[in-house]
C-alpha cells in the first residue's frame, strides 16, 4: 500500500516537472517541445513522457498561461498608457474587440469609390487592385 502511494506521489511530481518543462519551453521557443527535449530538461525517460503526455490535459497547460497573460496584459496597458500606438490598439482589440476600419479611395476611369473595410481579406484586396469589385461583392453606406 506505502509502495502505491509513492507511486502516485512521484507521477504527480514527474507530471507537474513535465508541464513545467513544456510551458518553459513553449514561452522560451514560441514552439512546443519535442520529446527529446522534455527528456533532457527534466531528466526523466523518454518513455515516462509518452506516459504523462498522453494523460495530459490541455488545461493543465493553458492554466499555467492564463496566469502569465495577466502579466503579459499589464505590459501592454503600460506601454498604452505610455502613448504606444500599436500597444494602445493592441489593447482595445483584446479588450473590446475593436477592429480598425481601413478606408480605400478607389478611381478607375469610369468612376471613383469609397470603399470601407474592416480588416479587408486578401481576396477583398485582390478584387479592389484590380478593380473587379461587383454590385453582390459591397454595400452602400450613407457617410454621416
Amino acid at each position: 500500500m506505502i509502495d502505491a502511494l509513492d507511486n502516485k506521489k512521484d507521477w504527480k511530481a514527474n507530471h507537474l516537472k513535465i508541464i513545467d518543462a513544456y510551458t518553459d519551453h513553449v514561452e522560451s521557443n514560441m514552439k512546443a517541445p519535442k520529446v527529446t527535449d522534455l527528456a533532457r530538461i527534466t531528466g526523466l525517460s523518454r518513455p515516462t513522457i509518452y506516459k504523462h503526455l498522453q494523460k495530459m490535459q490541455l488545461t493543465e497547460i493553458s492554466n499555467k498561461f492564463k496566469v502569465r497573460a495577466m502579466t503579459i496584459l499589464e505590459g501592454i496597458a503600460k506601454k498604452a498608457e505610455d502613448g504606444d500606438v500599436p500597444a494602445a490598439k493592441l489593447m482595445l482589440q483584446l479588450a473590446f474587440n475593436w477592429n480598425e476600419k481601413k478606408i480605400l479611395d478607389v478611381t478607375s476611369t469610369n468612376k471613383s469609390l469609397k470603399v470601407v473595410f474592416t480588416n479587408p481579406s486578401p481576396d477583398q484586396m485582390k478584387k479592389i487592385v484590380e478593380n473587379d469589385i461587383q454590385e453582390t461583392d459591397y454595400e452602400e453606406v450613407d457617410d454621416e
